[in-house]
């Protein structure tokens, strides 16, 4: 055999056998990741105390084992994975002092006093009228802290962190496609058990509309960059010529053009499941949220290399009217779909609930400033500043705003927690944005995606629902893996090897790459 016989022979490198062993255990623990996730969602979002304790620690019972057998995530996602640990340890360490009597570190709540004129016994005072309650509280805090932490861990290279993304809108289209049949076929029922409340709205695997219109407006985001990619995978132009002149179409373009089919089948089902929620903060934080997507994967993507590229000012021209053209149809289907919606918003906003118990909270926050009230205690706190007019046939348990309810629990150190978590995720996205060429689409999700939860936070609570804070950690986890990624290279320093190296852009990015979100 000569020597460019020997070096054009392909050579065969068995993974060592630790290697295959871990590759292994890394897939078991994929798994067992997945089934902790679907746990948390068919508890009802994991709303009730049991389910939070059993969710929470399977998750950290993951987490060190994972740490401890693949090590941390390396370049910058260990930094995340740093600074998630971080905020976490201080919401602990605040949680801790509101929850202790130390009179020399700061003042007790001074609802303490006046409970001792009608007990025999003084009760132990602390900043948190509801200290018990707040470690069980700390349980909701800490389960998104650590299905993002393992997701970092176990999805680490580019490879796996794409898969996950693509396993995530699939899921979640079967999701909408179940919770539609279900609404239509079993009103009355969620999930396993019977449905009290939101009667006549889809709300899917949660008890409220608002939580499952931020859970499928994720859900829709994610599909809808994953079409994307498989739009682009096919040869449309090749497809349209053979079918014109009635020859046969190569088996290759046919399943790309299956699979483009059945992931708009899919955002179909996503999109229906959004409407039927009837929640107006979630379909219009949605579609802000769809409108900023549109215009970042039109904008920013990386420009096609061929010979048949247009200049850059007739690419500007088209971009333009690319844009224009997705808006139009995405504001006609949002308007074709939302007379439901429509229906709703013309309830004027002093008869809206949420509104009426603002003047109530701001109160609440003014007496329990700056130390904060505890981590689980704005049902207490909050009762004695509720009006009647607001109503009196039910237990206001949370805000409908994520940021007064913070400012009431936590106090003056909500401001940088909530800072720090934004400027974070902005701060990945823009690095994903600049760096990341193949996987650019990465940051532009997460971009809207953060934009629909800021917003509709601002309206609702599906934050404090642990089975969505949960699900946007999953989400989180590989779109900053693949933000932060050195471009080109794996975890263990290799060169990712291209199929096609010559070719560039998005259509590379579809086709070619090996377990990215838009390969087959």
């Amino acid at each position: 055999m000569s020597l460019t016989e020997a070096r054009s022979e392909p050579l065969s490198s068995p993974q060592p056998r630790p290697v295959a062993f871990l590759s292994y255990l890394r897939q078991v623990a994929i798994i067992v990741l997945w089934a902790i996730f679907l746990l948390a969602l068919l508890n009802r979002g994991a709303t009730e105390i049991e389910s939070r304790i059993v969710v929470t620690a399977a998750i950290y019972l993951l987490l060190v084992p994972a740490i401890l057998l693949f090590g941390p995530p390396r370049a910058g996602a260990g930094k995340v994975l740093v600074a998630a640990c971080f905020l976490l340890a201080a919401l602990i360490v605040q949680m801790l002092l509101q929850a202790s009597s130390m009179p020399a570190i700061a003042a007790p709540n001074p609802a303490w006093s006046v409970a001792t004129m009608f007990t025999q016994i003084a009760p132990v005072a602390t900043i948190s009228l509801t200290p018990a309650d707040d470690r069980l509280g700390l349980m909701s805090a800490a389960l998104p802290f650590g299905a993002f932490m393992a997701g970092l861990v176990i999805f680490d290279t580019d490879e796996l962190a794409a898969k996950t993304l693509r396993w995530f809108a699939i899921a979640g289209g079967w999701l909408a496609l179940f919770s539609i049949l279900q609404f239509v076929l079993f009103p009355e029922a969620l999930g396993v058990v019977q449905k009290r409340a939101y009667l006549g709205s889809l709300t899917g695997l949660f008890v409220n509309r608002n939580t499952a219109a931020t859970f499928f407006g994720l859900i829709l985001l994610t599909l809808l960059v994953l079409l994307h990619k498989r739009l682009l995978a096919p040869d449309w132009g090749r497809v349209k010529a053979l079918v014109a002149n009635r020859l046969t179409v190569p088996d290759d373009q046919k399943r790309l053009v299956l699979q483009a089919a059945f992931i708009g089948a899919l955002t179909a089902f996503c999109f229906i499941a959004l409407m039927l929620t009837g929640s107006r903060a979630g379909i219009m934080s949605s579609f802000a949220a769809l409108v900023v997507l549109i215009l970042l994967t039109i904008f920013n993507s990386p420009a096609r290399i061929g010979r048949n590229t247009a200049s850059p000012r007739r690419r500007r021209r088209g971009s333009r009217r690319w844009a224009a053209l997705m808006i139009a149809v995405a504001i006609a289907l949002f308007s074709l779909f939302a007379n439901r919606v429509a229906l709703r918003m013309e309830t004027r906003m002093e008869d809206d609930m949420r509104f009426c118990y603002m003047p109530g909270i701001t109160r609440a926050i003014a007496d329990n400033w700056p130390l904060g009230s505890g981590l689980a205690s704005f049902a207490e706190i909050y009762a004695p500043y509720h009006l009647a007019r607001c109503g009196v046939d039910a237990v206001v348990t949370h805000a409908h705003n994520v940021y007064a309810e913070g400012l009431l629990t936590v106090g003056a150190a909500f401001p940088f927690y909530a800072a720090f978590f934004i400027v974070a995720q902005l701060l990945i996205f823009i690095r994903g944005a600049r760096k990341r060429k193949n996987y650019r689409y990465a940051s532009h999700l997460g971009l809207a995606g953060l934009l629909l939860v800021l917003l509709h936070s601002t309206l609702d609570f599906s934050l404090q629902i642990p089975g969505f804070a949960m699900t946007y950690a999953v989400f989180l986890a590989p779109v900053v893996t693949l933000c932060l990624n050195p471009p080109g290279v794996e975890r263990g320093g290799r060169r990712r090897r291209m199929q096609f190296p010559g070719s560039e852009g998005p259509a590379k990015d579809a086709a070619h790459l090996p377990g990215g979100l838009g390969s087959a």
